[in-house]
């Protein structure tokens, strides 16, 4: 009896599937402010559904064309649909991995001191950490960068996706020319003073983070004295 009605229950899944799928490529840009959690879910639920009408399909005792022309379409309708879960599934991990609390006005929190102060080590070079989430960067101050250099290992461990990455900016370093990604990093926090949606390069070679100018040219002043490096802002 239930046989009867699993060719039905095959081609329905199989419309509501093609029809959200649809909706969903057609409105696009609505979607940008969803929720990702969302976003997610909802593409999910497509392919759930296509795998409900293949698997209908499969029960049915109807002929195997109906059961082809089910599979084929089901198929067919997959692939943009894996796209789609591709791009909200990066969204969504984003979310988690980039999570941030609004920025204070002034850029710092109460009770942090204004100058941050530095010593030079042993390499006769500046070190300073930098916090995004649970992640802490260990950044060289480096006043001839321009801008933030993340090595490919930071990025990854800050939530950047490597497949996302198009190494095509060509960068001069101390080693020779390299190719850099432009990534923008929702923020960073240094020593209680926070940065929004900081503009960097992850470059597909160097072992160590850059911190360049476009950080340390926020700072009121940068003094180096005694083998100490004052940062005030």
């Amino acid at each position: 009896m239930i046989a009867r009605y699993l060719p039905l229950l095959a081609f329905g899944l199989l419309g509501l599937s093609t029809v959200l799928l649809a909706l969903r490529l057609i409105s696009w840009p609505l979607w940008q402010g969803v929720d990702p959690v969302l976003r997610l879910t909802l593409s999910l639920a497509v392919l759930t559904f296509l795998a409900g009408a293949i698997l209908a399909a499969a029960l049915s005792m109807k002929t195997s064309a109906h059961a082809n022309r089910i599979v084929w379409g089901a198929l067919i309708i997959g692939f943009p649909a894996l796209f789609v879960i591709d791009q909200d599934h990066e969204n969504w991990y984003m979310q988690r991995s980039w999570q941030f609390e609004a920025a204070l006005v002034d850029g710092s929190t109460p009770g942090v001191p204004s100058d941050i102060m530095l010593r030079r080590q042993a390499d006769g070079h500046y070190y300073i950490d930098a916090r995004m989430g649970d992640e802490t960067v260990d950044f060289l101050v480096d006043t001839g960068a321009s801008m933030i250099a993340l090595s490919l290992n930071d990025a990854r461990r800050l939530g950047v996706r490597e497949d996302r990455l198009n190494f095509n900016i060509q960068v001069a370093t101390a080693s020779g020319m390299d190719f850099g990604a432009a990534v923008t990093l929702p923020y960073l926090d240094i020593r209680g003073h926070r940065f929004e949606r900081v503009p960097a390069l992850v470059m597909r070679g160097g072992e160590q983070s850059l911190l360049g100018m476009s950080i340390i040219g926020q700072f009121t002043s940068v003094e180096i004295r005694d083998d100490r490096l004052v940062l005030r802002r």
